[in-house]
Parts: C-alpha cells; sequence; structure tokens
C-alpha cells in the first residue's frame, strides 16, 4: 500500500531495514532439533535479502541494510546478539554484501540510535572504517533522532554529523521525534497537566527549531531528514514504553493540524543564510 502510493506519487521511498535482531524469527537460528550453522543462516539472510529487494526493485532508492548492530556499553563493541553468536563479526559484512548483490543500484545505509553520543559514535566510525577496509560500500549514516524536550544533545549532534561526513559519509537524520515526556518511570509519566503540556510545546517548537537550524547549516552534509510517523496519533510513543501515554512528539497533532513546532520548522526554513 504505502510502496504503490509512493510509486504512484513519484515520492521517494526508503527500505527500514534489511538485517535488524528485533525483527527475526527464533526458528532463522535453529536447525531442528539444534542450533543452526553458519552457512545455513547466511543462507536464509540471503535469501531473505534478495526476496524483498527484488520485490521493491525501482520503487525503493535506498535501504538502512543494517540497524543498531553497534552496543551502547562502554566495554563492548557490537551487540550481543544471534547474528553475532551465529555468523560471528563478519555478518554486518555479510549483509552489505548480499544486499549489493541483490540490487546494487540503490543505496546501502547504516542506521542506529545514540550514535551521536561519543562512545558509540568512536565504534560507528570503528565499523564504517572496517567494511570500508573490506571493500564493502556503505552509502549513509542515520542518526536516530528518538529525542525529548530538555535532553536533546545538540552539541553531540552537530559534532557527529561533521564526524561521519568527515569520514566520508553522507549524513540522514532518521526516526525523529522530541517527546515531551520523559522515559524514566513510564507509569508517572503517562500525561502532562494542560499547563504544563502547554510550556512543553512552547519549548518543543524552540528545540525543533535549533535541531533544523543545525541541519540547514549542515545542509551540505544530510542527504534527509525522516520523522518517525505522521502525526501524534500514530506515533509508536503512545504505547512504549508505557501503555496509555498521552504523547504530542511530532509537527501535527491528533486532528492533523500543524503544531508550534510546525509554524517554528517552517520559520527556520525561511530564516536568512546569514542568519543561521
Amino acid at each position: 500500500m504505502i510502496a504503490g502510493f509512493a510509486k504512484a506519487h513519484g515520492v521517494k521511498m526508503v527500505g527500514h531495514t534489511l538485517l535488524w535482531h528485533g525483527s527475526v524469527p527464533e526458528w532463522f537460528f535453529a536447525d531442528g532439533e539444534k542450533a543452526a550453522s553458519r552457512e545455513l543462516v547466511l543462507q536464509r539472510l540471503r535469501t531473505h535479502i534478495h526476496a524483498v529487494m527484488k520485490r521493491y526493485r525501482g520503487t525503493i532508492y535506498a535501504w538502512d541494510v543494517v540497524n543498531e548492530v553497534i552496543w551502547e556499553k562502554q566495554e563492548e563493541y557490537l551487540r550481543p546478539t544471534k547474528w553475532l553468536e551465529t555468523v560471528g563479526e563478519d555478518y554486518i559484512e555479510q549483509a552489505y554484501r548480499i544486499a549489493t548483490e541483490a540490487d546494487g543500484a540503490t543505496e546501502g545505509n547504516y542506521n542506529d540510535y545514540n550514535i551521536e553520543q561519543p562512545v558509540k559514535r568512536e565504534k560507528t566510525l570503528r565499523l564504517l572504517r572496517e567494511l570500508k577496509a573490506a571493500g564493502v560500500r556503505v552509502d549513509a549514516v542515520g542518526i536516530r533522532g528518538h529525542w525529548e524536550v530538555d535532553k536533546i544533545p545538540f552539541t553531540q549532534i552537530e559534532e557527529s554529523i561533521e564526524a561521519y561526513a568527515a569520514a566520508g559519509y553522507r549524513v540522514m537524520i532518521t526516526e525523529l521525534e522530541v517527546d515531551e515526556l520523559l522515559w524514566e518511570q513510564p507509569e508517572k509519566c503517562l500525561k502532562l497537566p494542560e499547563g504544563a503540556l502547554a510550556k512543553a510545546m512552547e519549548r518543543q517548537a524552540e528545540q525543533y527549531a535549533e535541531l533544523f537550524r543545525i541541519f540547514r547549516k549542515h545542509r551540505d552534509k544530510i542527504s534527509r531528514v525522516t520523522f518517525w510517523n505522521l502525526h501524534d496519533g500514530r506515533s509508536w510513543r503512545t504505547n512504549w514504553p508505557a501503555k496509555g501515554r498521552m504523547s504530542h512528539p511530532l509537527l501535527f497533532d491528533r486532528e492533523l493540524k500543524g503544531k508550534l513546532a510546525l509554524e517554528a520548522v517552517v520559520k527556520v526554513g525561511e530564516e536568512k543564510a546569514g542568519n543561521v
């Protein structure tokens, strides 16, 4: 349905994602009653990637080939997953090679959260260096923007845009939203009182504007900015990390009306380049 709409209206579409630990069933790593071998898992990965990319060839121009493989714990490099356990560290390299084999005309990206933070940033740069040394093509790096009002790491975001660009990669801002509710103690943050919500929406608008000033300043390095859904009523934040949250993280409200945040972002787009 979405792919058909994009094709009918000439909208560029990104595929998300070909390899992610959170979207693979347990049987993928099993061979009957025993664990599947490296060879069997890679064969299944090849079948999966070829099938999906063939289905959307000509509709999707870029794929987030690999998602969330860097681990945030300082002493560890890669996220401990069945992929790592079964295939080894080169499972990431293999995924990119298979994607290029399946449809080399599409772009292949890496996507992850918190990679604007220094620890994960350095690990991500290490991964990119290793893939490049192995002759693997990665076209862009996606910094996931699941941020919260008053907790946005503006300095680290800008530093990371510059660092990934300096390493030779286009930068994408992906999965963008700015939530007014904090994740800590989710049972206590289901909804803000009306007065507090109004103030939070004002701060949200100011901070969206600050974000987009950074994006505009570095527009020569950023290939796209993608919001993580269309309006507040469809945001994943409504039911995560606790059900029943009344979250307002996007530019349009539940009635599809533009919010203060939308006005703020539009104003940034209208600012003269010299003021950015």
